[in-house]
């Protein structure tokens, strides 16, 4: 004996619906629990709350651009360390997300600077056959 769903419209919505119990607890499942097939964890609120002050730090002391010179993860970092009150366990995780953040950041502005170039000769050349133009008229 197979179950037949039917099919009936709700009054508010006049959208179609399963005839489904109402009171189910059904839970879409997060990001990680649906490509996690080795096990991974997700992390904690505490540690989503770490790493959100430390994006917001980041941003304030990198003000949108890169700093040049050697050691900079590692003085972003102990910059960050200073401003928070954690643990030292959370230093590799902290220098790793730095790092990430950095390459992100890189790669952000070499798409950007390579669509400005190309941009600029698009005008440069608009503006030579401009001239080319009113020259033979």
């Amino acid at each position: 004996m197979e179950y037949e769903p039917k099919i009936r419209y709700l009054k508010q919505n006049v959208l179609p619906s399963l005839n489904l119990p109402l009171d189910h607890k059904y839970e879409i499942p997060s990001w990680i629990n649906r490509v996690s097939y080795g096990g991974l964890i997700e992390p904690s609120s505490e540690f989503k709350k770490i790493i959100f002050r430390i994006e917001r730090l980041f941003n304030k002391f990198t003000k949108n651009t890169i700093n040049k010179g050697p050691n900079i993860v590692k003085q972003l970092t102990n910059k960050i360390l200073c401003r928070m009150e954690i643990e030292d366990k959370w230093k590799p995780s902290i220098q790793t997300y730095i790092k990430q953040r950095i390459l992100i950041r890189m790669k952000y502005y070499n798409q950007n600077a390579l669509l400005l170039k190309k941009k600029n000769k698009a005008k440069i050349q608009l503006k030579k056959l401009s001239k080319v133009k009113k020259v033979m008229t």
